[in-house]
């Protein structure tokens, strides 16, 4: 599984480069009501995003085997530490189980993660990643709505004046 989603990942790469499609898909999500799921966590428990209802939420996909995505994750667990009373961080990881597990061990996971797996290939779609490019971040305020979205790795600057922007 981990080398489909790595030639996905290279070839919707390659062809956002070119066609910037990706971009526009993007745009037209901002402003409309977060598309609501159904994944589980690593117990196994099913979640949906109105567990959550009510809280700022950056949803983050990811992978174990994207090397961005490892780069943010202390980042989302420290703020989510810091902001723990306004925001709630919630990554999707488009992997299996046993590899979600295998790296908490080696990165912790403070914040909740849900497994994908296949799945979130749809998924990430439907939140206007058409180009399947990870790391992918969503912002929904608390009325459900997304504020933003941003692709490629997340730095400290932006999702602090991103934050501080909309809570």
């Amino acid at each position: 599984m981990k080398k489909f989603f790595r030639s996905i990942t290279l070839l919707t790469l390659l062809s956002s480069l070119i066609l910037p499609v990706s971009a526009d898909s993007r745009k037209t999500i901002i402003g409309k009501t977060a598309p609501s799921f159904v994944l589980p966590n690593i117990k196994g428990q099913q979640k949906k995003l109105s567990d959550w209802k009510n809280r700022f939420i950056v949803l983050n996909f990811w992978a174990t085997w994207c090397t961005p995505c490892k780069k943010e994750i202390p980042l989302f667990n420290e703020f989510q530490n810091s902001f723990s009373d306004d925001v709630q961080f919630i990554g999707i990881a488009i992997d299996n189980k046993k590899d979600v597990e295998k790296f908490s061990q080696l990165i912790p996971l403070n914040y909740p993660n849900l497994l994908g797996g296949l799945n979130a290939s749809q998924l990430i779609m439907t939140y206007g990643n058409n180009a399947g490019v990870l790391p992918y971040t969503v912002f929904i305020n608390r009325s459900g709505k997304i504020v933003t979205v941003a692709s490629g790795e997340i730095n400290k600057k932006f999702l602090l004046e991103t934050l501080e922007k909309y809570l």
